[in-house]
């Protein structure tokens, strides 16, 4: 059987319903996969096609086929163990201070507002790529505020949360609100892979499996829990909503308030290694961005 334009039909009806994010991963997968198969629907078709996907890749490759199957009303008969390989799940790996430092120092000498900001909001928030991704111009406002998603698996889980903008960061983010506002166009969330892997490999950064914005996040956590910081407020801080904890703990990573996050922010931001490192002449930006 043959791919038709009903089944692509069907699968453009379906995926419209979900996150940006998520239909427009999917859509790269799934025409990547007609153009490649030449249409062809076959099982062997499919495997093939998910061995050219990075290891990185091939799980999302595969629910994105999996969906573009379904949607059109087709049977999928490759499991998940086809072509992923079975094993112990593992975290992103962490960076290290020093190849924060590194990046820190680096990116802004080499890359576009937009991009350093992302590197800000990753170092500094601990944004996961998806939760990067939608942040818009919109979100940095005059008050020295920026409102962010929390995010898990794709789907926006609950509403924006304000982040105090500290000193350190504020032209960074204010050039990233103008260059924000200039783009015709965000790139594809899973571009953002790709940019991360060519700002760690502009700053002499070790590449190995996984590693991305994520890795920031990672970092951070760590650095705040050595720092002497109360897990719930680190909790609060990362927008992470902890199990197995008091009652009085559960109401307090509840609040909504947005005075209680400043309030927060402020304490985190006393012992926040990484926002030093974005201070003083070691990260200032050059006068012309070159990408």
């Amino acid at each position: 059987m043959l791919i038709s334009r009903d089944h692509v039909w069907a699968f453009e009806n379906a995926i419209s319903l979900k996150s940006d994010a998520t239909r427009e991963t999917y859509t790269i997968f799934v025409e990547g996969f007609i153009r490649k198969s030449v249409g062809d629907l076959s099982r062997d078709s499919i495997i093939q096609f998910l061995k050219t996907i990075p290891k990185n890749s091939v799980t999302t490759a595969f629910y994105a086929l999996k969906f573009f199957y379904k949607a059109a009303g087709l049977p999928f008969d490759v499991s998940r163990g086809d072509v992923v390989p079975r094993g112990i799940k593992r975290l992103k790996p962490a960076l290290t201070l020093e190849e924060a430092k590194k990046m820190i120092e680096t990116v802004p000498k080499y890359f576009g507002t937009v991009e350093v900001g992302y590197l800000a909001l990753s170092s500094i928030y601990g944004l996961r790529r998806s939760e990067i991704y939608r942040v818009t111009k919109d979100d940095i406002d005059i008050e020295r505020r920026i409102f962010t998603a929390t995010v898990k698996k794709g789907i926006e889980i609950e509403m924006k949360r304000p982040h105090l903008i500290p000193e350190e960061i504020v032209p960074v983010m204010y050039e990233m609100k103008e260059g924000l506002s200039m783009i015709k166009s965000i790139p594809y969330i899973t571009r953002l892979n790709f940019m991360f892997d060519l700002m760690a490999a502009r700053s002499g950064v070790e590449m190995r499996k996984r590693i991305g914005f994520h890795s920031f996040r990672r970092l951070l956590a760590s650095q705040l829990l050595l720092a002497g910081l109360q897990e719930i407020v680190i909790n609060k801080f990362m927008r992470w909503i902890p199990r197995g904890i008091s009652m009085i703990e559960h109401y307090f990573a509840e609040m909504e308030n947005p005075e209680i996050a400043i309030q927060i922010d402020k304490k985190v931001f006393e012992v926040h290694p990484i926002l030093k490192l974005w201070s003083g002449e070691s990260v200032s930006r050059v006068d012309e961005d070159v990408l």
